[in-house]
């Protein structure tokens, strides 16, 4: 048997205010992955060249994304506004006329005016949206902190040879790898307030069902519940996707620290460690001994032997920081993604996507709350159900059937 007609214009009109704040919320976000997940083109040098477009893509297009799901809510609670002043006439022939309107937004539609006896849904969770710290690019100090004195024996070298030991070796693999950092947590914060925004949509869909029947009301609960669903699915997605660039920095260094050990070793050999503090004596000493010509050959050949030993770090990393482009490239459209998939082969083409981003996590060791968020990116529901357009309470007179 079908729900018969019954409505509660001040609590329809509560939820209405409500889903309003949370269009608000979710553009917020979407404003700031716009600015702060972008790639600062001086940070993506060296290796970090492989992630600068999937980087940049995913920006525009996340934020594109979301401003959408912004607009959706924000219309969605304009049309449950506008249904309870429909309901509150309870005039069906001049009702779907009436358009109480009082003022335009910058996005989505008009406000409305509040109905008698309105009933306050409260504010929903505050949500995080400022821009995240930037964090600082730490080449320099790394450099300093393994090399110690021998960063000044390279200067010294280059002074002379026009070589940098240094330089030649970490150029394949140095960029400002935090900048990647500063680009997940813009992700995360993103993702967090979209995924509030779902949990709030289900909790004022819960609060409004007991009060409002009929068939309006059964396709705007199903409409929430997906709606719902494809906001928590950009929130755990949000906190993979810093994950995984929090990784990818983390190798970077880890790569570029590798080869500054091994270009600590051939600088040494240019250093006299009999004296009382190790300074620089061979370069005193060996220009005299051998020349300027040979000590130049000499580091020539180191150069090369430093590249060769830099391109097979390099080459171990690039597995990790193409796992990672690798999911920025499904992350950037998902629903353009499932839609170039025949139906009965979605789910399998979104875990060819999911699994060796998971496998470059766990290597990673990365947080336990990672296999949650997994498995929320991986259920196809996430993309698949969520609406495109907002909620219409279209013919709201009619019982369900």
């Amino acid at each position: 048997m079908g729900e018969k007609l019954e409505v509660s214009p001040g609590e329809l009109y509560g939820a209405g205010a409500y889903v309003r704040v949370l269009g608000d919320n979710t553009k917020a976000a979407a404003d700031m992955v716009r600015t702060s997940a972008a790639p600062n083109s001086d940070d993506f040098r060296g290796l970090m060249l492989i992630l600068k477009n999937p980087a940049q893509v995913l920006s525009e297009n996340t934020a594109t994304r979301f401003t959408d799901l912004a607009t959706q809510l924000s219309s969605t609670g304009f049309h449950l506004e506008q249904a309870a002043w429909n309901y509150q006439v309870q005039d069906r022939t001049n009702a779907a006329g009436l358009a109480h309107t009082i003022s335009a937004k910058d996005y989505g539609p008009a406000q409305v005016t509040e109905v008698p006896n309105a009933i306050s849904y409260g504010q929903p969770q505050t949500v995080d949206t400022t821009a995240p710290a930037s964090h600082p690019d730490d080449l320099r100090s790394l450099i300093d902190s393994t090399m110690g004195y021998l960063a000044d024996v390279d200067s010294k070298i280059k002074e002379i040879t026009q070589y940098s030991l240094i330089e030649s070796a970490i150029e394949p693999l140095a960029g400002n790898w935090n900048g990647l950092k500063t680009i997940g947590d813009a992700y995360e914060k993103g993702g967090n307030a979209l995924e509030s925004s779902g949990n709030d949509l289900t909790s004022s869909s819960s609060r409004l069902d007991p009060t409002w029947d009929g068939s309006a009301a059964i396709a705007y609960g199903e409409y929430s519940s997906n709606l719902a669903r494809g906001l928590v699915w950009e929130g755990a997605a949000g906190r993979l996707l810093k994950q995984g660039l929090y990784l990818a920095a983390e190798k970077i260094a880890e790569a570029v620290k590798a080869v500054l050990e091994y270009v600590k070793r051939a600088l040494e050999q240019f250093v006299d460690f009999g004296s009382v503090k190790g300074t620089v004596k061979t370069l005193a000493k060996q220009f005299p001994v051998f020349g300027q010509a040979y000590t130049v050959y000499k580091v020539e050949e180191l150069v090369q032997e430093l590249v060769s030993t830099a391109m097979k770090i390099y080459d171990d990393t690039v597995k990790t920081v193409e796992a990672v482009q690798e999911f920025l490239d499904f992350a950037k459209d998902p629903i353009g993604y499932v839609k170039q998939s025949a139906e009965d082969q979605i789910q399998q083409r979104i875990n060819e996507k999911v699994g060796p981003y998971k496998d470059a996590l766990d290597k990673g060791k990365q947080t336990v709350d990672n296999a949650r968020d997994l498995a929320t990116v991986a259920d196809s529901r996430g993309i698949t159900d969520r609406p495109n357009a907002a909620y219409d309470a279209g013919n709201q007179w009619d019982d369900a059937r």
